[in-house]
């Protein structure tokens, strides 16, 4: 499927012959810049990097990993990974390729896994570029006693979602609704996520909603009290400002770029059942007027990373 989009072209090829031959199409008439959004995909990523190598050398590619070489990305499926590393290693002097990191954590681990030779740019993720934040008014009624949580992410292991669901096993004095919107990526690991959840106590309530569509995101994120990132790895963590353009403040793994900020309304946590209990004390003990006051601040924040991120100029010297 070909269509236009504010004056690009754009191409989805659910077919991956048909979309290798696309794209290798183009390489041969534009020679463009080729934009790989991950390392380790076989259809996206590794054979077109193969294809360079073999047959177009002088194309300049960037590729961003996602996240992809974190310790705890590595971790699954180590062996097959570290073998496309040193395949990958051999390719290198025959490639013209720059890595995009999102942060200087991922820096390091781009390093850390291909040599400190490889070219890599810092440029994190552009976020939407919210012209009208939702405001924070005393018509938004917080219930500690009966707390809203939200995830937006894929159900797959990475996401490590069984870490709060096991949590919120051990709480039965609270009323908790935990809501997940995302598309399951691994129909295993959902079937073990709903076996853990008929394990709950009755006043926590787990819902899994599939996948939403980005313009729903808000209104979904405004409606709850606090949102969840308890990813194994990330390298941005893009629902973190969703979130908190919502002005909704976030629990989050302290293995994003958000470890960075000192703010109330990112509260990081290592992935250490301790920590996590009681950050889950500390919003029950919450005062609305306290809480209002986080989801302020939640806004605050947004506000001045769009004003002073510079992460425009980042991606220009990344391209």
């Amino acid at each position: 499927e070909k269509y236009y989009n504010d004056g690009f072209s754009v191409f989805y090829g659910s077919n991956f012959f048909v979309k290798f031959r696309y794209i290798i199409n183009n390489i041969r008439e534009k020679s463009p810049i080729l934009y790989l959004n991950s390392f380790f995909d076989p259809t996206n990523s590794i054979f077109l990097v193969i294809y360079c190598y073999f047959f177009n050398r002088g194309l300049n590619i960037v590729l961003a990993p996602r996240g992809e070489f974190s310790e705890q990305a590595l971790s699954l499926k180590y062996f097959k990974k570290l073998l496309y590393i040193k395949f990958f290693k051999l390719l290198l002097p025959g490639i013209n390729i720059k890595f995009q990191a999102s942060s200087f954590h991922e820096q390091i681990d781009i390093y850390n896994a291909l040599g400190n030779s490889v070219h890599v740019c810092i440029a994190s993720d552009i976020p939407t570029d919210f012209s009208t934040l939702y405001p924070v008014t005393k018509s938004f009624i917080f219930n500690n006693e009966n707390l809203r949580l939200v995830s937006v992410c894929r159900i797959s292991k990475i996401k490590n979602i069984c870490f709060i669901i096991k949590l919120l096993s051990s709480f039965n004095k609270y009323n908790i609704v935990y809501n997940i919107y995302g598309e399951v990526d691994d129909q295993d690991y959902f079937k073990y996520l709903l076996g853990l959840c008929k394990e709950l106590p009755e006043c926590i309530q787990v819902n899994f909603f599939g996948a939403i569509e980005h313009h729903s995101l808000p209104d979904v994120f405004k409606s709850h009290d606090f949102s969840i990132l308890s990813s194994l790895s990330e390298n941005f963590g893009h629902v973190v400002f969703e979130s908190l353009s919502a002005g909704t403040p976030v629990l989050v793994n302290n293995n994003t770029p958000w470890r960075d900020y000192n703010v109330k309304s990112i509260i990081n946590l290592p992935l250490e059942s301790d920590a996590w209990i009681d950050a889950f004390d500390f919003i029950v003990s919450l005062e609305e007027e306290s809480y209002l006051s986080i989801r302020e601040d939640a806004l605050s924040f947004v506000r001045n990373y769009l004003e002073t991120s510079g992460v425009i100029n980042s991606y220009k010297e990344l391209f």
